[in-house]
């Protein structure tokens, strides 16, 4: 077996990219290692775990790493070589003060990074029963404090016998749609005698799954059935049964703890016998969360959840606040934790505002992992209601409102359907409004082919900020190379690119966060990418996204590819009613001629209203082509980007790589500065005036220059600035009777073009004539 390397590394808040070196040769994203399954699908605190993973490309994986930083590495050893290529297996070795909970790994091979699979910390023991107990006769045999991985399939029931003593509690607990599983579980326990005792189906608040506690009347054997409600199964079918002495909790109260303080930390979801805990977050906690398993006295294993750390004062609601009269006071600007103890329940904060100020109020609850279904009222001192807000699909109530005078006003929460329990928390960030912007990644896996790009597109969502957005990569080698890129003004999307030199220097794995920075308001926002709502997607639309897996994006040199892409020159300039073109080359394999077609990414929205790229193919056997870029006369200045896709079709095989982000700007055709000198004019006299033109690039040809304002008794030359010319003198002519005194409304015209169709007029300061 391959020795085992563990590392402890601290996963940084944000988009933490690993960087690797990639062996030279050829071959494309078809390369990259893939796992499909995890077996067991838990590993413990404090021990050593093997884990198998099952997928492709695996036989050259060097690393595991979990999505909270804790590494293990495989020596080559003896015998590497013969490793299959569909599976791997990790010694994986973690602390004892490992996170309770849903997770993922990923593994990391010269052949590039796999993306995140969800995988369980667990401090109940994994078994393996002898049997696989699919008939009522022949149930699996298991000894709690237990837990088994299973695979259900199509039709299939998953029968598990367990003998109890009179009077012991035990609980059950499903987890399949929280690891991204296709199963729909639910769960039935039966005596012996086949009399049913219990069941679980679609417990609120955990997006499918089933949690049941049930204490045993009586000594003897009982069975469980678990199956999908219907009936269906299959390879993603997979699920973690865990049977034990521990609470079914699936959320905490509060629902998240600021960074450097110390709480009480209560525990919510179906089982009530839960003591508090304390919880301590430290000042350099590095992570956006915080594992708080919770046992009960006596327990044989640990409930688990995480609680969000936060950089904001954190309050827990005080009953009694239902009456109008008993709302709790809160100071502006805290978050509110709190819980709707009993159906009906409704909780009302007290709290000051003044006139124009503007406040957003935003329910936090579902997406983790509590059931509760917000609805945000807000009230002034008299009870009248100004605002409301409900869910938005999966999203929670926002309340968005400027406030008309200064006083107290009154924040109502309850629940849709009026319910309430010991699992209805919910938390509400308070906080002034303030436009800016987020930024959502497509994907957590880049891999970037020796001498070659990968690309990762960037959704943005504003808030009343339409400006431009600049993207970057901090803390990539030198070897790698993020490409510029600016989100042009109003736009929704972007695409970044990281490029390797075909002779890129080996690199360690490397911290590495997407950034969008822009300037809002005069002051600099930077904003931290974020992966969760392509995770969403991509774990079969599980209700919770893990907190520890939604910043973890990561990359790795790989492989060079069949074919890569190149942009010449490295910036086009152009402006209204202008054109400029770019070139786009091709470096081919030996024997891959094909032609390659180009498209914007995405197809559709990638260049702003006004702005075209006119796309042609680079030819069969060609090695480049050149685009031109146009633009409207109403097309937007600045800077902008825009990515291509190339894609070959060769030998029944479909090639693509991406360009490097190619950068684009649009400037006035003309802009012009006129020196003035003193600005004075003397009658019966002579002066120059020196003005200077910067044509837009996509300009040639003759500048000319003419008057108009001038006061009367002052003429001056006409004058020509050649295509090489970006300087010259006007002569200014004063007749002895020229009126003396200040003169103003002075234009000077600048105009290029072979009709003079490009202008721009330019007003000067005044002019004193004396």
């Amino acid at each position: 077996m391959p020795s085992l390397l563990p590392v402890r590394l601290p996963l940084l808040p944000g988009l933490v990219v690993m960087i690797g070196v990639g062996v030279q040769g050829v071959m494309g994203a078809e390369g990259i290692p893939t796992i499909n399954s995890i077996r067991p699908l838990a590993a413990a605190p404090g021990l050593t775990t093997e884990l198998t993973l099952r997928g492709a490309r695996l036989g050259q994986v060097r690393e595991l790493r979990t999505s909270w930083g804790v590494s293990a590495v495989l020596t080559e050893g003896e015998g590497a070589a013969e490793r299959p290529d569909d599976r791997a297996t990790f010694p994986l070795t973690l602390p004892a003060d490992a996170p309770l909970g849903i997770h993922a790994l990923r593994v990391w091979g010269p052949n590039g990074v796999s993306s995140q699979r969800l995988f369980v910390v667990d401090d109940l023991p994994t078994v393996e029963p002898a049997a696989r107990g699919l008939r009522w006769e022949e149930p699996s045999g298991i000894v709690p404090p237990c837990a088994v991985d299973g695979v259900m399939g199509n039709l299939e029931r998953h029968y598990y016998q367990f003998s109890a003593a009179a009077g012991e509690r035990w609980s059950f607990e499903v987890l399949a749609r929280r690891i991204g599983s296709t199963l729909d579980p639910t769960l039935i326990l039966y005596q012996a005698d086949g009399r049913q005792l219990a069941s679980s189906d679609d417990v609120p608040g955990l997006g499918g799954d089933c949690q049941l506690v049930y204490r045993c009347e009586q000594a003897g054997t009982y069975v469980l059935e678990l199956r999908d409600i219907r009936y269906r199964g299959g390879e993603g079918a997979v699920y973690r049964l865990r049977v034990g002495d521990f609470p079914c909790i699936q959320a905490t109260l509060p629902m998240a703890v600021r960074r450097g303080t110390t709480a009480v930390v209560a525990f919510a979801g179906i089982d009530e016998e839960v003591e508090p805990a304390s919880v301590t977050v430290p000042e350099d906690w590095p992570h956006p969360w915080f594992a708080v398993p919770a046992r009960r006295p006596g327990g044989s294993g640990c409930g688990f959840t995480l609680l969000t750390v936060s950089d904001q004062e954190e309050v827990v609601e005080t009953e009694p606040n239902d009456p109008p009269e008993q709302a709790q006071v809160l100071a502006p600007g805290v978050n509110i934790n709190g819980r709707l103890q009993t159906p009906g329940d409704v909780d009302r904060f007290r709290f000051s505002a003044t006139k124009g100020a503007r406040w957003v109020f935003t329910g936090m609850t579902r997406r983790e992992g509590v059931p509760t279904d917000l609805v945000l009222r807000l009230l002034d001192a008299e009870g009248k209601q100004l605002a409301q807000a409900d869910d938005d699909g999966v999203e929670e109530g926002r309340l968005d409102h400027t406030f008309a005078a200064d006083g107290e006003y009154v924040l109502v929460v309850s629940d849709l359907l009026h319910r309430g329990g010991p699992a209805y928390c919910y938390r509400v960030l308070m906080s002034p409004y303030a436009p800016g912007f987020t930024l959502a990644v497509e994907g957590d896996a880049l891999n970037v082919p020796a001498g070659g790009t990968v690309r990762l597109p960037v959704q943005v969502q504003r808030r009343d900020f339409n400006g431009e957005i600049d993207l970057l990569v901090e803390g990539l080698p030198a070897s790698y190379v993020a490409a510029p890129v600016r989100i042009g003004a109003g736009m929704k999307q972007g695409v970044l690119t990281i490029t390797a030199s075909s002779d890129a220097a080996p690199a360690p794995l490397t911290p590495v966060r997407i950034i969008g920075t822009a300037t809002v308001n005069g002051a600099e926002l930077r904003v931290v990418a974020d992966a969760a709502e392509w995770l969403h997607g991509q774990w079969n639309k599980l209700a919770v996204v893990p907190p520890s897996t939604r910043g973890e994006l990561a990359a790795a040199g790989a492989p060079a590819g069949r074919f890569a892409l190149r942009v010449e020159p490295e910036e086009v300039v152009f402006g209204r009613d202008l054109k400029a073109t770019v070139t786009i080359r091709a470096e081919r394999s030996e024997g891959l001629d094909g032609e390659i077609k180009l498209a914007t990414l995405p197809d559709k929205g990638a260049l702003p209203d006004q702005v075209a790229l006119e796309l042609k193919p680079i030819p069969k056997g060609e090695a480049a082509v050149t685009l031109e870029f146009s633009a409207k006369e109403k097309a937007p200045l600045g800077r902008f980007s825009v990515v291509l896709i190339g894609t070959l079709q060769q030998e029944k095989q479909t090639l693509t790589a991406p360009t490097p982000s190619i950068q684009y700007r649009l400037d006035p055709p003309l802009q012009v500065r006129v020196d003035l000198g003193e600005a004075k004019l003397t009658r019966g006299n002579s002066a120059r005036w020196r003005v200077s033109v910067a044509r837009n690039p996509a300009l040639a040809g003759v500048v000319k220059l003419t008057w108009k304002g001038l006061p009367a008794g002052v003429t001056a030359s006409e004058v020509e600035l050649a295509a090489e010319q970006s300087e010259g003198e006007v002569e200014l002519t004063v007749a002895a009777d020229a009126a003396q005194g200040e003169a103003g409304d002075i234009i000077l015209t600048a105009a290029a073009g072979d009709k003079g169709q490009y202008q721009v007029e330019t007003r000067l300061p005044k002019v004193t004539i004396e």
